[in-house]
């Protein structure tokens, strides 16, 4: 690890937060956001266990600073961590090629955001 990885890793966590809290659309049901960029990108640029750092670390940095009276439930940052991990593993060192996200969205949507294992 050095400190250009850590400098990118806290850039992606300010990014995804930033995402997640300001610039998501929240309706009573479902919360619309681009918080998978910044998570795919720290994939691409930090390979899968920095990019599940980072997005289990943005998952309890948003908790914490705008947690709005919610309680926090650690399955969340386990769902943010293996996304993150799973965008690197598809993604990391590899040419992105439409395929591979595609795999990747739907092993995460299938997998991890329904359950389904």
């Amino acid at each position: 690890m050095n400190v250009k990885k850590i400098v990118f890793a806290g850039l992606f966590i300010a990014l995804e937060v930033i995402f997640t809290r300001f610039l998501s659309i929240q309706t009573p049901i479902i919360r619309i956001g681009f918080t998978f960029i910044p998570t795919a990108l720290s994939a691409v640029l930090l390979g899968p266990l920095f990019a599940g750092i980072t997005a289990g670390l943005a998952d309890i940095i948003g908790m914490v600073l705008f947690s709005g009276g919610a309680a926090y439930f650690p399955g969340f940052t386990l769902s943010a961590f293996l996304s993150g991990a799973i965008y690197g593993l598809f993604l990391y060192r590899k040419s992105v090629r439409f395929w591979r996200v595609c795999m990747a969205v739907l092993i995460i949507t299938v997998v991890v955001n329904l359950g389904c294992f």
